[in-house]
């Protein structure tokens, strides 16, 4: 318990360290988090919190609803006004210290994102993409809220560059 106690310390103090160096005072976000930022009607970014510099690696998971970064995008209405998403998960990020504030960026292909379709008892079939884009930067505007920007590329279902603000939604184990 010692031992951790001390690495949890050493790692407080790098990130300090780095601040000071970079001149000013860091705000990090809240350990083990889940940041929200919704778009009504075109996307939601979900980003969850490991340590105070880390965002988590996630894969959506369909059911069960659970809390994992990831990103859902409402995709355009097709034939027969059938309404689907593409749900693709995030790869994770180590924040770092620019223009004295902790953000990250990271541009990726994620395999196997699921293409769902909307009907009136909840989801209907699924698809899966081989292969989406994504595009991510978020900064650490307050311990409470991270924004950036989001993009999306795949087969019939992409969202251009779009900025977005996750406050803080609840904390996670």
């Amino acid at each position: 318990m010692r031992a951790l106690a001390g690495c949890v310390f050493a790692r407080a103090a790098l990130v300090g360290a780095t601040a000071v160096a970079a001149g000013a005072a860091v705000v990090l976000p809240a350990s083990h988090s889940l940041y929200l930022g919704v778009a009504k009607g075109h996307f939601e970014i979900q980003l969850k919190t490991g340590a105070a510099t880390q965002i988590s690696a996630g894969v959506p998971k369909l059911k069960g609803g659970a809390l994992v970064s990831s990103i859902l995008v409402v995709c355009p209405v097709g034939a027969g006004g059938l309404v689907t998403e593409l749900h693709v998960g995030f790869p994770g990020a180590r924040l770092a210290v620019t223009k004295h504030r902790l953000g990250f960026a990271r541009s990726y292909t994620f395999r196997h994102a699921a293409l769902v379709a909307i009907t009136s008892k909840g989801f209907g079939k699924t698809t899966i993409i081989p292969s989406v884009r994504a595009s991510v930067t978020g900064v650490v505007t307050s311990s409470k809220l991270i924004t950036g920007t989001v993009s999306v590329s795949a087969p019939d279902c992409s969202l251009r560059r779009s900025t977005y603000k996750a406050p803080f939604f609840r904390s996670v184990p």
